[in-house]
């Protein structure tokens, strides 16, 4: 199953003041990108599919900010999901589009286990621009692409 590129619950459902994101990039790298008004967390990842069914997502480290200020890197506190089912299906959305979804058998952010495509091309995006302007030179090298 092919899932690379990036996800969002907004792409779906209609939000106001948070957003979530996902992105599985090429090189089996990913992250998890949760904001809302004062508050963005950001968690990479390593992702592989396994037996064209199960995914495993691998956390490396989790970075919190308020306000665009980091307030704490941790590496205790990563996802871990082993084994995860994923279905990959078309909706329509709030604004009556057909879109391709992702929905995962366990929450990844939050509630949030559906996702709508966004873009294929993740390095690309503002999403991924943004977590770069963040993380800033505490980001791992495999991440600056």
């Amino acid at each position: 199953m092919e899932i690379t590129g990036l996800w969002s619950v907004g792409s779906i459902y209609y939000g106001s003041f948070e957003e979530s994101f996902v992105a599985f990039m090429e090189n089996d790298l990913g992250f998890i990108y949760y904001m809302n008004i004062q508050y963005d967390e950001i968690e990479l990842f390593k992702w592989k599919i396994e037996d064209s069914k199960a995914l495993s997502i691998n956390g490396i480290e989790v970075y919190s900010f308020e306000d665009e200020v980091l307030k704490e890197a941790n590496k205790n506190n990563v996802i871990n999901l082993k084994n995860l089912k994923v279905k990959k299906y078309k909706k329509t959305a709030f604004n009556n589009k057909e879109i391709e979804v992702l929905e995962f058998s366990k929450p990844l952010v939050l509630e949030d286990k559906e996702f709508g495509f966004e873009e294929k091309n993740v390095i690309s995006s503002h999403i991924y621009k943004r977590l770069i302007q963040l993380i800033g030179d505490k980001l791992p090298e495999e991440y600056k692409i």
